[in-house]
């Protein structure tokens, strides 16, 4: 079997010399790509490919003739198209949980950061404004949590947000109602979005949505920038009614030094960075390839579509 890493995920030695042992060839390449006929080159013969944040078109999954496997080192999977996949038989899985830890802390994080103005400050005393009054912030001691998705990483947020700051949690999950939604931005202070991005999650934080919450809501996102209206986050940040905003992810991606959220007053911006850490990135890349070791087992691991789906031990989850 030919594997080829396209995007420098497995850049560890102990992991490629393990790799190695259950495969006949394996390619790297370290710099990530975003152009087609570059990836459908790297792709070439391959059997299995190991992805990371690389769009895998119809196209490029059509003109890959030789393969069975994608291995995402990530825990979304929009970034292949899942339905080419299954009509050619292609198994893909993916690395759930490999970042909980790294997209909490970091949300918690953007909690401080947006509850406290600190972006704001750091920004003026840079250009050697010093105005310590200016900045009146808000606390997290005691107040109420929403979190928007409650898997993995909602949970953990939960957990430290609890026991660090004794916050109230409220949160919404897959089976929740739209009267449980509305219910949570009805009473919650601070509110931290951890959902997938798809159909039904699309702008789901919009105008009905910012007009139940509280006045001087503190609104973070970790999840995917789509899932919040952006022109009516501005509009609420402009009226006061979010009184600040922590974001790693905006809806355009590589983000526009231009975006109005990028320089607006009471708002932390961080280029996607949350999933980002020593020990998440090593923890993918073993994820990655552990999932490739064990679809040569033929005992696929972390499925999210596969022409012999039900041998898979673990299935997707979308919270």
């Amino acid at each position: 079997m030919k594997v080829v890493d396209l995007s420098g995920v497995c850049s560890y030695p102990d992991l490629v010399e393990r790799l190695k042992k259950h495969v006949d060839e394996f390619v790297f390449f370290e710099e990530n790509i975003h152009d087609e006929a570059e990836i459908i080159r790297r792709i070439g013969d391959a059997d299995a490919v190991i992805s990371f944040l690389v769009c895998l078109s119809s196209n490029i999954l059509e003109k890959s003739p030789n393969l069975k496997m994608i291995s995402l080192a990530t825990t979304g999977f929009n970034g292949v198209d899942i339905d080419a996949a299954k009509k050619k038989g292609i198994t893909v899985c993916y690395a759930p949980g490999y970042a909980t830890e790294a997209v909490a802390e970091h949300a918690i994080g953007l909690m401080l950061n947006a509850a406290r103005l600190s972006f704001d400050s750091i920004q003026e005393l840079q250009k050697g404004i010093y105005n310590h009054r200016k900045y009146q912030g808000k606390q997290l001691h005691g107040k109420t949590l929403g979190i928007v998705g409650y898997g993995r990483i909602g949970e953990r947020v939960a957990e430290i947000a609890k026991n660090g700051f004794n916050m109230k949690i409220l949160y919404t999950d897959k089976d929740s109602t739209r009267e449980d939604l509305e219910n949570l931005l009805s009473q919650s202070d601070v509110i931290s979005l951890h959902v997938p991005l798809c159909p039904s999650t699309k702008d789901m934080i919009s105008d009905k949505e910012f007009d139940l919450m509280k006045e001087g809501v503190v609104l973070v996102n970790t999840a995917r920038g789509g899932v919040i209206d952006e022109k009516a986050l501005v509009k609420n940040l402009k009226s006061g009614k979010v009184f600040s905003a922590g974001l790693d992810v905006l809806a355009k991606e590589p983000m526009d030094s231009k975006d109005p959220l990028i320089e607006f007053p009471h708002v932390c911006v961080t280029p996607h960075i949350a999933y980002n850490s020593d020990e998440s990135r090593y923890e993918s890349a073993k994820m990655a390839v552990e999932n490739i070791i064990k679809f040569i087992e033929g005992q696929p691991d972390n499925v999210v579509c596969s022409k012999k789906k039900a041998q898979s031990k673990k299935k997707a989850q979308l919270f």
